[in-house]
């Protein structure tokens, strides 16, 4: 006598077919979405670079008791650092830091103490042996329209300072003077 087989399926079916597709859909959704939040770098990490390289330059005027030019670039999205360096033909520019904003941050605009903004070409900023020349408000964001961090650079000390959003000093060497104008209908708890 034949034994008979087992009547088993093979193969799948359209249904079975299209749940697998997407559940691999979802999870490769989910596994991009992660992985471009670790390429692109966030407005955190450009801020803190930047104040980095602030107090880099910072350091190199005090330490080697010349005067370092921090530039920013608002066109090319870049800044850099520069020592001037005197010799026999005169002044002279010895780059030693440069850094390429990455394309989903920029400096939106620089403002100093005296309220003057500047949005647009090339902000040198001069670092002495005794400090920087001014006091600095440099916002970074994705656009022109937002602004996420604030880089405040301080006149004295090589104080610098990352603050989320918009801030604006208006006046006062060293002294955080942020004016926010307070809604009539918000309650003190």
């Amino acid at each position: 006598m034949k034994s008979k087989k087992p009547n088993y399926r093979t193969g799948m079916t359209l249904v079975e077919i299209i749940v697998v597709i997407s559940i691999l859909g979802l999870l490769m959704s989910l596994m991009v979405s992660s992985i471009v939040g670790l390429v692109r770098p966030s407005a955190k990490d450009t801020s803190d670079k930047m104040k980095a390289g602030l107090f880099y330059a910072y350091q190199n005027a005090i330490i080697g008791n010349q005067t370092v030019l921090f530039e920013i670039d608002m066109e090319k999205n870049k800044y850099t650092a520069s020592k001037l360096v005197r010799s026999d033909e005169g002044l002279k520019h010895k780059k030693i830091l440069e850094v390429n904003l990455p394309s989903n941050n920029r400096v939106v605009d620089v403002t100093d103490l005296r309220g003057v903004k500047y949005e647009t070409g090339v902000l040198v900023i001069p670092f002495t042996h005794s400090g920087v020349a001014g006091d600095y408000n440099i916002h970074l964001g994705e656009d022109a329209n937002t602004i996420n961090k604030t880089v405040l650079l301080y006149r004295y000390n090589g104080k610098i300072v990352v603050k989320n959003g918009e801030v604006n000093r208006s006046s006062g060497a060293g002294q955080d003077n942020t004016f926010r104008i307070k809604d009539p209908t918000d309650e003190e708890k």
